[in-house]
């Protein structure tokens, strides 16, 4: 994942399908299976909350006007290296036309 956002939210949608399935297996009466999904439910959540503090924090970036990605990297990070990643997480259509407000990573 690119940022801890996205692995704690994709955290939370496995999350949110393992429950179901264990769900059904309670229903059914199934208590060793419905044991199992727990167990993988917890070891789910232990493993990508480690990996997702591991990962850069979203943070919003507001500047008077619009930039080229890679003079914007250069102000947010000192370098040119993230300007690819800038245009991801913007979702813009061309890197040269950069959102004056807008969306960045940044460590933890």
């Amino acid at each position: 994942w690119p940022s801890a956002d996205a692995a704690l939210t994709a955290r939370d949608d496995l999350l949110e399908l393992i429950d179901v399935r264990g769900a059904a297996a309670a229903d059914a009466g199934q208590d060793a299976l419905y044991a199992g999904w727990r167990a993988l439910a917890a070891a789910v959540h232990a493993d990508l909350t480690e990996r997702a503090a591991q990962l850069p924090r979203i943070a919003a970036y507001a500047l008077p006007g619009v930039l080229p990605a890679v003079t914007l990297a250069q102000r947010l990070y000192g370098g040119a290296a993230q300007a690819d990643a800038l245009v991801t997480l913007n979702r813009v259509p061309h890197p040269l036309f950069m959102p004056a407000d807008g969306r960045m990573l940044r460590d933890g």
